[in-house]
């Protein structure tokens, strides 16, 4: 049974828990009373550039890598890289595949992945959208119906690089 001694000192104890804790916190009536809360500016962005030849590991791995498996049918490489058994290389790769494929031939690419791995049509999508916005949204839109469900995904895409053609994009959605 508690005692009316140790209910008394519990009491005083929370109480001032209470104010204490209350006097290490800043309430929202002190901040505003102080004035506006600053707004941290952004560092600016520095633009990502490749190390000059010879310098990466990685960029010459990726360089072997294509002369095993056949250089000039990017189809051939793909697929090796489906194979390779190391997930952040299988990712890097097809990431490099596919931002070099939308330079040499996107429509070539954008049918080979409808048909072979259809879950990266939107990263080629969004190359393709930053290269030649409205070569790929013309081609995507006489491609059909499934090719056209691959735009509803990057819609903001659209709107940022071809803000014209949202208004066909979205009409045209299946």
């Amino acid at each position: 049974m508690l005692s009316p001694a140790r209910v008394i000192v519990f009491a005083l104890c929370v109480t001032a828990g209470y104010f204490a804790a209350s006097g290490l916190t800043t309430s929202s009536l002190t901040i505003h009373s102080r004035g506006p809360v600053p707004t941290p500016t952004p560092a600016p962005v520095e633009e990502l550039t490749a190390p000059p030849d010879g310098q990466s590991a990685f960029l010459a791995e990726w360089a072997r890598f294509r002369q095993e498996h056949g250089e000039a049918d990017l189809s051939t490489v793909y697929l090796a890289i489906k194979d390779e058994k190391d997930a952040f290389r299988r990712r890097a790769f097809r990431s490099a595949l596919i931002a070099e494929w939308v330079t040499r031939d996107p429509k070539v690419a954008f049918t080979f992945l409808q048909q072979k791995d259809n879950g990266q049509t939107g990263q080629l999508i969004r190359e393709w959208l930053r290269l030649d916005p409205d070569g790929a949204i013309t081609t995507i839109l006489a491609s059909g119906d499934k090719a056209k469900g691959g735009l509803r995904g990057v819609l903001s895409e659209v709107a940022r690089l071809a803000p014209t053609r949202l208004a066909e994009v979205v009409s045209a959605l299946p």
